[in-house]
């Protein structure tokens, strides 16, 4: 410890008499390339100016053979330079000192307010670092002192905010004060050594600093996070700096548990509270919940009010709050009166019920109870039995002549309730056939009722009924068990050829297929080929518009009407055989966009006819019609 003090002392002597101080030997010189010099006393050069304007500055290490030891830069010497020009600077080995210049020092810092200066490399060799030398290059992030420092100046490293990380050699015997100062209690992100000058620098003036390489450790578990709280991750925290080795980061806050509560009005008596929202976890409000002072009561008055038989009255004024309706003031109690008993209503005793004399209050009518009792009278018990019908269940009836309760004994009391015989049913004869009703009529042979039964299916299909045969699904135009017709309505069948019958039988019944319906294949992706059967008058608009791989089409002998749209968009459709001769209607574009090439194929004797019944439908001038 003592050879330390020593060693200390030697170099603060040492500083004190001369060590890093220039004499002026001559006024400045030129170099030649930026720089103005001048020689101290022991034959070596100091810098004391730069004029140049680049962004990075080399300065020399020897100028005209004569080593360069110190770089010394007024604050005010850069008259042919802006401060805010340089970016990086470079200082080459040989040179031991940065300093202010020796005739102007209270302006103090070499590379004072160069705001965008980023990086300085700085040589081995340098031991002093001079007051105000960096002091606020505000941009600068990267820096290494070198092992050999023992000086830094005061005020050298201040508002340098973009140093994140600055290591102290253990060659560091003097720190001038505020070297890292960041303004309001920060300072520059320093690191030293255990037992170094800077480390009882730094912990003797209350700077913060971590250890370049941590000796005392000891291991801090995790701090969870709260809504209301930072936690942090588990780590070894050094004993000498404070810092933590590895782990120790900061563990954000988590979120609010956000609950909404209601407010509470207030009342008379009681405070309310506006609408809340608070934390569920911490209970931290969040917004809301101002206390709501109570209202106080709304007195008014209340008169007197006599005594009477049974209640109490008050022989002086009271008063109670009007909106809460809380007793303020009761006044003088009057005791109740009492009732005033006379011989009230005869009431006749019955199977049902007692009987005898009751008492009334004279003066306020109450029934005051019995004066004379009679009780109940026995029950007159009847028996009744109801023998089973078709329908009904035979039933034993057990009740009171007089009061006509069930199932009692002559005291009142309950008894077995005789099981219910069962129905005995309908006997039906053989019935007879409806012809005009196509039902079967039958008659029960004990009660006489009818009743009537389907020949076929009870539900007859009707008009606008939808019904399905395999895959295909119909319309009904026309009900009944007989005579029907349908509409094609469309199919979900992926065959490719697609047939619409003459007639379809579904659930017995037999319909005829008179019609396609608007839309029934519209966009049909797989028919190639359609045959329609012969009792189809209609096709629909639109029917097999944008099949576009249909090929062929066969219409049947009963076709009178063709949509407009029907085949539009069936580019493949090459081949219509139309064997109808009663068709008299082709709709709008019914056939706009089939195969250029096509051929309508007509009976002979329709050909001139159908000639001009298909003229102008959509199709190319190509299309043929022919028989």
């Amino acid at each position: 410890m003592k050879k330390v003090r020593w060693v200390v002392m030697v170099c603060m002597i040492m500083a004190l008499i001369g060590i890093g101080r220039v004499d002026v030997k001559a006024i400045d010189s030129d170099s030649g390339d930026g720089f103005l010099y001048f020689e101290n006393d022991d034959g070596t050069l100091s810098i004391s100016k730069y004029y140049g304007n680049e962004e990075t500055i080399v300065f020399p290490s020897v100028i005209n053979g004569k080593q360069v030891t110190t770089i010394c830069l007024d604050y005010y010497a850069y008259s042919s330079w802006e401060r805010d020009t340089v970016k990086h600077i470079i200082i080459p080995e040989g040179i031991k000192s940065i300093i202010a210049h020796p005739e102007k020092k209270y302006n103090g810092g070499a590379f004072r307010d160069c705001y965008n200066l980023e990086t300085v490399s700085l040589p081995s060799t340098l031991t002093k670092i001079g007051d105000y030398a960096f002091s606020a290059c505000k941009k600068l992030n990267q820096l290494v002192l070198p092992e050999n420092l023992t000086e830094i100046g005061e005020a050298a490293f201040q508002d340098c905010h973009s140093l994140e990380k600055l290591e102290i050699p253990d060659s560091v015997v003097k720190i001038g004060d505020g070297a890292f100062f960041l303004g309001w209690l920060k300072y520059v992100p320093v690191y030293t050594n255990a037992g170094s000058y800077a480390q009882n620098y730094f912990t003797e003036n209350d700077i913060p600093f971590s250890c370049i390489k941590h000796q005392e450790t000891v291991a801090m578990p995790e701090i969870p996070a709260t809504c209301s709280t930072v936690g942090r991750t588990a780590g070894e925290l050094c004993t000498i700096c404070g810092t933590f080795a590895n782990g120790g980061e900061t563990i954000p806050t988590i979120e609010h548990t956000v609950v909404s509560g209601s407010g509470i009005p207030a009342t008379c008596t009681s405070p309310g509270r506006t609408p809340i929202t608070l934390c569920s976890v911490c209970s931290q409000v969040i917004s809301g919940g101002d206390v709501i002072p109570a209202t106080g009561h709304k007195p008014v008055i209340d008169p007197p009010i006599p005594a009477t038989c049974t209640l109490p009255g008050r022989a002086t004024q009271g008063s109670h709050c009007s909106v809460c309706n809380q007793s303020i003031s009761s006044g003088e109690a009057i005791p109740a009166t009492g009732h005033t008993i006379v011989p009230g209503e005869d009431i006749p005793a019955t199977c049902k019920n007692a009987g005898g004399t009751k008492g009334r209050c004279a003066v306020c009518g109450e029934d005051t109870g019995w004066i004379h009792f009679i009780p109940r009278q026995k029950h007159k018990i009847i028996r009744k039995y109801t023998p089973p019908t078709c329908t009904q269940c035979g039933k034993t009836e057990i009740y009171c002549e007089f009061c006509k309760e069930m199932y009692i004994d002559e005291n009142g009391g309950h008894i077995y309730i005789p099981q219910d015989d069962p129905p005995l049913g309908h006997k039906y004869d053989q019935g007879i056939i409806d012809v005009k009703s196509k039902k079967k009529i039958l008659t029960c042979t004990v009660c006489g009722e009818i009743t009537y039964t389907s020949i076929k299916n009870s539900d007859i299909p009707q008009k606008g009924d939808i019904l399905s045969k395999a895959e295909a699904s119909y319309k009904v135009i026309k009900g009944g068990l007989t005579g029907g017709t349908v509409s094609f309505t469309g199919t979900r069948s992926s065959k490719t050829h697609i047939i619409i019958p003459d007639k379809v039988t579904i659930d017995d019944i037999t319909y005829r297929v008179t019609a396609i319906n608007d839309n029934a294949l519209k966009n049909n992706k797989k028919a190639a080929r359609v045959t329609i059967g012969n009792y189809v008058e209609t096709i629909g608009k639109r029917a097999f518009s944008g099949c576009t791989k249909l090929k062929t089409v066969t219409i049947g002998k009963g076709v009178k009407t063709i949509g407009a749209e029907a085949f539009q968009g069936c580019k493949k459709l090459r081949t219509l055989t139309i064997t109808s001769k009663k068709l008299t209607k082709v709709g709008k574009n019914a056939l706009k966009g089939i195969h250029p090439k096509a051929q309508i194929k007509v009976p002979a004797k329709k050909l001139k006819i159908y000639q001009n019944t298909f003229k102008k439908k959509g199709q190319k001038p190509t299309v043929n019609i022919i028989i």
